[in-house]
């Protein structure tokens, strides 16, 4: 009985870890897209990416947030997370 479970668990594992990498690794490189979902109105390009990033992350570093780079941080994490559950 162990070992069919283990060739199971092997079996799922094998199939499941390419599917998150490749959904984790989508995720993080999505990050200029969903960006600028977040972005205020009337922003395009580089200001509506910035903006969603900083939104992202909890506001601007001047009033308290994490800036950019905390948005890059919960789109990463996001990734990851998505990655771990397959």
């Amino acid at each position: 009985m162990l070992n069919k479970l283990h060739v199971l668990s092997y079996i799922i594992s094998s199939y499941m870890t390419p599917i998150g990498f490749i959904l984790g690794f989508g995720f993080i490189l999505s990050a200029p897209i969903i960006a600028p979902m977040f972005a205020g109105f009337g922003l395009v390009g580089a200001a509506a990416y910035s903006s969603g990033l900083a939104t992202i992350g909890g506001g601007s570093l001047l009033a308290g947030g994490a800036g950019m780079a905390g948005g890059t941080t919960v789109l990463t994490a996001i990734g990851a997370l998505i990655a771990s559950i397959f």
